[in-house]
């Protein structure tokens, strides 16, 4: 087989058996096949010690594998950064001790690890997980109030949902389906949680179980399953008195689709392994009739609250270093890092976004697993860092940070859990110098083990640490985000029966919503990768998403083929597609031609900005005579064909626009500048007007509010808004904070504001309570604030 087939499709494991289980029906049952088992490089050695034995045994459960010997490494056997994390919350419950990702990184194989256990006190400082008694109200956990702000400043919206969507093709039973909804949000108390407001201070309320309405609908093709499906995905939960979950089954002639759409203050993108699991199991027995016989949950969302809540009081001393340690690595961060935006930045964003897709082939991820393994970091280490190039070549300096999503379910049991876990660290790359690829990867391995090793300390309080300058109109700290996920299984046998197998399919995430200003997830899919750019549809055209996603594949290209190569030298375009730049700066013969160089004197591609050189032409000829300018401004021309040209840097910066004309930066960042002229103090005059302006007045502390008078004038802010649209929902006014950036005048937001339709005040008990009595810090909250937008 060697001989006829590369190596990337050779087979990775062979499983002999004795016959080929089949269904009742006679189709090969792959649910029954036996998982491979990927033997390892290394000879066998049993474990000797204890803490061996116990380590191998860990390695064994998370990589599914019966046999590891003591010198098998993790990675080696399959393991990646999101296992790893696993593996540090498993170690630390089986030994009590503080271990981090830097440790299995650093100390791979079991006996290496157990060797460094053995050397750690066995007293750990970091609270244990545990269940307690949670009857009454639970105070948020850190990602959940990200989430709770977020509703509060934008008022009820669909923004925050999670769809899920899986079709079912063969029989279906949907009263099964139902009732295994139903017995997963009795498992998953976070599935049954509303939020009230307490002295200011938002909590959890659990609420008993009961059953969970399931919508059913029938239609005849796919344009009806579509405008179904998006009239679920737009669902407008009030996380006051709604459960966060609502679930249909919608019916077409050739298929049943489950929807489940959660909103993300009960669940994140790794909740779906564990719903789906769950969901399966539950529906399995009710279709036969039966209740499901899981375990009981060792533990629940509303205890990591709880445990959230006693890591960051800090008592054992985990949380201030980790601080520490964000001021100084993100200190000094410049404010634009990203890929230069096609349109102006608005001053509030809405969120709203495309996607578009790309592909890593077999043969390249076979690549980048090698290079991998031969320098110790991760894919998603790999994958991060050639991003940043991309960043880098396309006019972002050489101090480029990304954020990244981590699971957060750093201790044990929380695998096993759906909620709200994840947090974002920011990867700060560091591409200066010229370093080759390798050395990038060994700069990034280094960088990223040390952010991985700091991952307790909540995003909006690093952010509150550092401190930078803040804006609704971006995400502090970085604008990119990376995410590398495995992809949900695409065909599941979920049943067998006389009328055929059930099989599941999930179905393809609809990208419509950017939290970022380019979010860019790869999708590990068997042996390749499935990539998509998302991006905010205010800052960019789809064309230029399509072009970084097409740069992104040749850098990842380079990654995996020449990873010696210096920095400069790496290509983001086709040979063809440099012709055409240069036959572009060669078009006007006789004349000066024109060309955007960047710092390696390479041509730059179409919207990356360089510097503009001129080659030829009398102007050029005469200050070739100055020798003031010709060690400074004149470069050996790349480009000519005799030696001896040169080419005249004349201190311009520009871009090549797709139409093929040249846009100088002056002229693309001049933007028009109104002066305010100076408006008399008029009285608020409609009803609405003077009802916002009494809330104004007391919110701001000023004697009287204008119906020109703008709040940001006045001294308003981000939490200041928060407050007056709290206060105007409370008396019944139809108000957000987002109305409030969006229309900051008071005659101009009270015409918003009647625009909307009326709504009755809100209960006594749903009082919304003035932020500075919160318990939080104006810093805090500032740095929630700051940071709403950049989840995944």
């Amino acid at each position: 087989m060697a001989a006829a087939l590369p190596e990337y499709m050779l087979p990775a494991a062979y499983v002999v058996l004795d016959e080929i289980p089949i269904t009742a029906h006679g189709k090969i049952d792959r649910a029954a096949l036996p998982e491979p088992q990927i033997a390892s490089d290394t000879e066998f050695r049993a474990p000797q010690t204890a803490t061996e034995r116990r380590l191998a045994q860990l390695f064994g459960e998370l990589l599914g594998r019966d046999r590891v010997g003591a010198d098998d490494s993790f990675f080696d056997l399959g393991g990646h950064s999101l296992l790893a994390t696993k593996l540090v919350a498993a170690v630390r419950n089986a030994f009590g001790v503080d271990v981090g990702v830097r440790e299995i990184f650093e100390f791979a194989t079991v006996t290496a690890l157990a060797g460094h256990i053995d050397t750690l006190d066995s007293d750990s400082a970091r609270p244990r997980l545990t269940r307690v008694d949670h009857d009454g109200p639970v105070r948020l956990s850190s990602s959940q109030m990200r989430s709770w702000f977020n509703y509060r400043f934008d008022g009820p919206n669909a923004v925050n949902n999670i769809p899920f969507a899986a079709a079912l093709h063969g029989p279906c039973d949907t009263n099964a389906f139902a009732a295994a909804i139903t017995d997963v949000v009795a498992r998953h108390e976070i599935l049954r949680t509303v939020y009230r407001e307490i002295g200011g201070v938002p909590h959890q309320i659990i609420q008993p179980p009961a059953e969970v309405p399931v919508r059913c609908a029938a239609g005849s093709d796919a344009a009806w399953l579509r405008a179904e499906l998006n009239n679920e995905r737009g669902y407008v939960f009030d996380l006051e008195t709604d459960w966060p979950i609502r679930a249909a089954l919608l019916s077409t002639p050739e298929q049943t689709v489950l929807s489940l759409v959660v909103h993300h203050i009960a669940g994140d993108h790794w909740s779906a392994g564990v719903l789906f699991t769950d969901l399966l199991t539950a529906y399995r027995a009710r279709s036969t009739g039966q209740r499901p016989s899981w375990a009981p949950l060792p533990v629940q969302y509303a205890d990591y609250s709880v445990w959230q809540s006693a890591l960051l009081d800090d008592g054992a001393g985990i949380v201030g270093p980790q601080r520490d340690y964000w001021i100084r690595q993100l200190g000094g961060l410049a404010g634009e890092t990203g890929l230069r935006p096609d349109f102006p930045r608005p001053a509030l964003l809405s969120g709203a976004g495309d996607a578009v897709e790309f592909r890593l082939g077999a043969a390249i991820r076979d690549k980048l697993a090698a290079v991998s393994r031969d320098l110790g970091v991760t894919e998603f280490m790999l994958l991060q860092a050639a991003v940043a190039v991309v960043l880098h070549k396309a006019g972002g300096g050489v101090d480029v940070p990304i954020g990244a999503p981590v699971a957060g379910r750093s201790e044990a049991n929380l695998d096993q859990l759906i909620g709200f876990f994840i947090n974002i660290v920011v990867l700060r790359n560091d591409l200066r110098g010229n370093p080759t690829l390798r050395e990038v990867l060994q700069r990034t391995r280094q960088m990223a083990l040390a952010a991985y090793a700091h991952q307790d300390l909540p995003f909006d309080q690093v952010v509150e640490a550092v401190n930078p300058q803040r804006s609704l109109s971006r995400n502090p700290l970085f604008d990119i985000v990376v995410h590398v996920r495995e992809q949900m299984p695409q065909d599941h046998v979920i049943d067998t029966g006389p009328d055929g197998d059930t099989t599941l399919r999930v179905r393809d995430p609809t990208f419509d919503a950017a939290k970022a200003d380019l979010s860019v997830n790869f999708f590990a899919c068997g042996d390749e990768y499935r990539g998509h750019v998302i991006y905010r549809t205010e800052l960019y055209e789809r064309a230029t998403a399509q072009r970084f996603a097409d740069w992104l594949v040749r850098v990842v290209e380079a990654f995996a083929d020449r990873p010696d190569q210096p920095l400069r030298e790496v290509e983001m375009v086709s040979a063809q597609a440099r012709r055409r730049i240069l036959d572009r700066s060669n078009a006007g013969a006789g004349t000066a031609r024109v060309y955007l160089l960047d710092d390696a004197l390479k041509p730059v591609p179409v919207g990356v900005v360089g510097d503009v050189y001129y080659g030829g032409g009398p102007a050029v000829g005469a200050r070739l005579a100055r020798p003031s300018e010709t060690a400074t401004r004149f470069v050996a021309d790349p480009f000519a064909a005799q030696p001896g040209s040169r080419l005249y840097r004349n201190g311009e910066r520009g871009v090549w626009k797709a139409d093929g004309q040249l846009e100088l930066l002056a002229e693309i960042e001049r933007l028009p500048t109104a002066q305010a002229a100076p408006v008399p103090a008029e009285p608020a005059d409609t009803e609405t007007e003077r009802a916002l302006a009494a809330i104004l007045a007391d919110v701001l502390e000023v004697g009287e509010v204008g119906r020109y008078d703008d709040f940001f004038n006045l001294g308003g802010d981000s939490i200041l808004a928060t407050q007056v649209a709290a206060r105007a929902r409370d008396g019944g006014i139809p108000l957000t904070a987002r109305m409030v950036f969006e229309h900051p005048v008071l005659c101009e937001l009270a015409a918003a504001v009647d625009a909307k339709p009326h709504v009755e005040a809100e209960p006594d008990d749903k009082h919304h309570a003035p932020m500075s009595t919160s318990g939080l810090s104006p810093d805090e909250l500032s740095a929630l604030t700051a940071s709403w937008d950049q989840w995944p």
